[in-house]
């Protein structure tokens, strides 16, 4: 299998690359007010808006740093999927794909904690990468994201 490889917050981690529409770099991605601070913005794919999501600040508390191996990668909450809704991962040092028949040990347990979305991984060398679980991933924020937007104002 094929997997993206970034990292966020000192940590690794790697999306199954079936979910992947595409990966940008960190441009044109416009800031919007009131929205949490791990939104980095929102950014215009094939006329639609996507949320970007900050994996940095999340993980590491502070905003992905502007430099060139700052990347975004824009996943369907489907596998191979070219419709439906689009989220965007922002994390740095994307520089990687990673190909491996090793398994990631995926929890299945049913815990949705803030971090559900994130399961242990596989060691390359002395470097541990961990999976994000996208379906999770979109379950997670996308109820933060359009809960707020649409509260009454």
């Amino acid at each position: 299998m094929l997997y993206f490889v970034f990292s966020a917050g000192g940590e690794y981690f790697a999306i199954e690359a079936s979910y992947i529409e595409l990966v940008v770099p960190m441009v044109g991605v416009n800031s919007v007010a009131h929205l949490p601070n791990f939104v980095k913005g929102i950014l215009e794919f094939e006329g639609e808006p996507v949320t970007v999501i900050d994996l940095c600040r999340i993980i590491g508390g502070e905003a992905c740093p502007d430099r060139m191996h700052a990347r975004i990668a824009l996943v369907r909450s489907t596998p191979f999927e070219k419709r439906g809704p689009c989220l965007g991962i922002l994390g740095e040092k994307a520089t990687e794909i990673l190909e491996t028949s090793s398994p990631f040990i995926i929890s299945q347990s049913e815990d949705h904690g803030p971090l559900s979305y994130i399961h242990p991984g596989v060691l390359q060398g002395s470097t541990v990468i961990q999976l994000i679980d996208v379906p999770r991933f979109f379950e997670a924020f996308s109820h933060q994201i359009y809960a707020r937007s649409s509260a009454p104002r």
